[in-house]
């Protein structure tokens, strides 16, 4: 069991693949972020309160010691958003998600969210 099947067995309100990427894109790095890896080796995670995000293109590219892919969580420091890559690649994910999205009016809150930031998107 993997924490990113919350949004691949439809726990969660999310967004995947390529509208994922986008809105992990539109963030501002205002509050800091952890990240959080998970290989077949290891558990790793820190956080940083300042600079920026780092680019998908850095955090798609992470292998563990084998160079197999990983389970990568980048996470708002005030747990408000979620962006996950799984080992799948793009098979399963990557996912993006946002805390108020999971509240009773979350599907209207993600459509403002993706409005806002200039995504079109056909959402679940």
């Amino acid at each position: 069991m993997f924490d990113w099947e919350t949004f691949s067995f439809e726990h969660a309100l999310y967004i995947e693949a390529d509208l994922a990427r986008e809105a992990y894109g539109k963030l501002q790095n205002d509050q800091g972020f952890f990240i959080l890896i998970d290989s077949r080796s290891r558990r790793i995670a820190f956080e940083t309160r300042d600079g920026p995000l780092p680019p998908i293109s850095l955090l798609e590219c992470w292998k563990d010691a084998e160079g197999g892919l990983i389970e990568l969580y980048v996470i708002g420091l005030n747990m408000s958003w979620t962006f996950v890559l799984t080992h799948e690649g793009d098979y399963v994910g990557p996912y993006f998600s946002k805390r108020k999205w999971q509240k009773e009016d979350g599907m209207k809150q993600m459509r403002l969210d993706l409005e806002r930031w200039g995504i079109a998107a056909t959402t679940q």
